[in-house]
């Protein structure tokens, strides 16, 4: 027998015993999940001839993509998956463009995958053994109908998409932004329309899917109110719930190289990538207020919610930190919180498991390190199906249904700068300025006065910069609350009004304190802004909800820029946001007939900036 590690959960976290044990089965790739990513990693190693163990909690192969989305929003096209979609078409006999029936889908990836492997179902993770000498992962412990089995293995794929595998090797992992919040849930159901079975979904809450009861307490009230809600339930059709977690964000790791949204804006992408990602970072919730920085300079002062980005994604990036024959097929590769809105579609989810099956073929051979993989030999692998596009998409694009989409492009000259930034879709102008630093000539065009939102624009691009040179215009717009909303994004634009308070926090401009206070003591001043309610804005409150939450955040920062405003500041707080009878409700994208209760954020917004 050999001697291991055992590490498994208990209530008291990871608990580690030394053992002496011989698996009763060994194969070369254990998958503990198969997801949305990791169902194409199995087909990809089956096909191979590799094998290998699929482990799945439930009782289909696919995650999302065979539970509750069927179809396909945005993502990079290209790869193994054009050729599953095919087959799938094939054995359904079917003419639809984009996808085909889950239950097909299934279907094919269980017969790929038995091909050269085996496949647990219902089955649950309940430890790992590591390697005494190197840390290295040995083999998994797991229980299926009733009995507990372990299997040796010479390298593990985590597809869980909460990093559970990686959670129990030890890698360190992280979730949300600086206050725990992740992106807001999903509520999904199948229901019965006129000729085939369709799935309606919308934007349901928050909630911790890593804490049982809490988050079973949320499905029933959700769904309850979902089957009562005629908005969403409109004929009284709907048949069931998807048999997974509709999530958007869980936990992540933190891996040997992370992608972050700074990284991406300012060009500093992986060199060595294994493919491209890309949509727009669909970002659902309200509170952007209470987003980092480099979040609120793109969605809020540049207003690019809707606008496709280009994420470069290595091999660095799947391997959590530490770990040489651990990697991740899943939503929950090593990204920041922002991004976490990004690397999560389904053709990329897809586009990466085969990824992480070409490394896989790569380093099998000859048991090499997950990060001594051959990356020309991977790339290659991966240009054969169409999966390798490192270089084939722009870095920043319109969405196809923008109107403007056509106007709408990174600039390459100073005469397209000036064109951009003078026009009502001004973002890629903005982000073209910033990133080349640009502030002499925005002073001259801001000096011009040529056009208003030539002015604005250029007062906001120097604000993105740490320029103050622009102040008086940035005050002006927020005096009067502004609601001329800027069309760089097909929709969720952020108008001047709300994007000038932003900035002058950011800038700390100490002359913006007692207007911004006003707002928090007296917001019946902005009960008669004339507006058009949308997704966005789908009621005063949600209007006033903005302001009051830009408001907070731009005057934590002018606090913290300016120790003298401190004491005004926080008695301002105290009185309104901070307290005890204060509450502040907020709809989210597409559920207009719900409202969450946001009250605890501007608390802890405050108390976890305020210096």
């Amino acid at each position: 027998m050999s001697e291991y590690i055992y590490v498994e959960k208990t209530e008291n976290g990871l608990s580690k015993t030394p053992v002496k044990t011989d698996f009763s089965e060994r194969c070369d790739v254990v998958i503990v999940g198969c997801g949305t990513a990791s169902y194409v990693t199995a087909i990809e190693l089956a096909q191979h001839g590799v094998s290998l163990l699929v482990i799945e909690r439930t009782n289909r192969l696919g995650g999302v993509f065979t539970n509750y989305i069927y179809g396909y929003y945005y993502g990079a096209k290209g790869g193994l998956y054009g050729k599953i979609d095919a087959e799938c078409r094939k054995l359904c006999k079917s003419n639809q463009k984009e996808n085909t029936r889950p239950d097909v889908r299934c279907a094919y990836a269980e017969s790929e995958i038995l091909k050269s492997g085996k496949i647990e179902y219902s089955a649950v993770l309940c430890g790992v053994y590591l390697d005494k000498a190197s840390n290295s992962l040995a083999g998994v412990k797991y229980l299926s109908e009733g009995v507990t089995k372990t299997v040796g293995c010479k390298y593990a794929v985590d597809g869980t998409a909460e990093a559970y595998l990686c959670e129990l090797c030890g890698a360190k992992l992280h979730s949300g932004r600086q206050d725990g919040v992740c992106q807001p849930y999903t509520n999904a159901s199948i229901t019965a329309g006129e000729t085939r079975l369709e799935i309606l979904n919308r934007d349901s809450g928050y909630i911790n899917q890593n804490e049982v009861f809490s988050m079973s307490e949320e499905f029933v009230r959700s769904y309850v109110q979902s089957c009562n809600d005629t908005q969403y339930n409109r004929a009284g059709d709907m048949i069931c719930m998807p048999g997974v977690v509709p999530v958007r964000e869980g936990r992540k790791i933190y891996s040997e190289r992370d992608i972050t949204l700074t990284d991406v804006l300012s060009g500093a992408q992986d060199p060595d990538a294994l493919f491209s990602a890309q949509t727009n970072i669909d970002d659902h919730c309200k509170d952007i207020a209470f987003e980092s920085r480099v979040k609120n300079d793109w969605q809020t002062a540049m207003s690019m919610w809707g606008t496709l980005v280009r994420v470069d994604v290595g091999l660095e990036s799947l391997v959590p930190k530490g770990f040489t024959n651990v990697i991740v097929s899943g939503r929950h590769l090593g990204t920041d919180h922002e991004l976490s809105a990004h690397v999560r579609m389904i053709r990329d989810m897809q586009k990466l498991g085969e990824a992480v099956g070409a490394v896989l073929l790569d380093v099998l051979p000859d048991n090499r390190s997950i990060l001594l993989a051959d990356r020309k030999n991977v790339i290659s692998l991966l240009k054969v199906t169409g999966c390798y596009n490192v270089g084939d998409l722009a870095y920043f694009e319109p969405t196809p249904v923008n109107k403007h989409k056509d106007e709408l492009f990174y600039p390459t000259d100073k005469a397209e700068l000036k064109s951009a930034l003078s026009s009502e879709h001004p973002g890629f102008g903005m982000l073209y300025a910033v990133r080349n630093k640009l502030n002499e000539l925005l002073y001259g065009w801001y000096n011009a006065k040529e056009s208003e939102s030539l002015t604005y624009n250029c007062a906001a691009a120097l604000a993105l910069l740490g320029d103050s040179f622009g102040v008086p215009t940035l005050l002006d717009y927020a005096s009067r609350h502004d609601a001329t909303f800027p069309e760089t994004s097909h929709k969720y634009n952020v108008s001047r009004g709300l994007a000038a308070v932003y900035l002058l926090g950011r800038l700390g401009t100490a002359e913006a304190a007692d207007m911004l206070c006003g707002y928090l003591e007296n917001p019946e001043t902005l009960m008669n802004d004339k507006l058009e309610f949308g997704e966005f804005f789908s009621s005063m409150d949600d209007y006033l909800f903005q302001y009051r939450s830009f408001c907070t955040r731009a005057l934590v920062e002018i606090s913290n820029a300016n120790v003298n405003l401190k004491p005004k500041i926080l008695e301002v707080f105290e009185k309104t946001v901070l307290n005890d009878s204060f509450s502040d409700f907020v709809t989210l994208k597409a559920t207009s007939t719900r409202r969450f209760d946001m009250s605890e954020r501007f608390g802890n917004y405050i108390r976890n900036n305020l210096k």
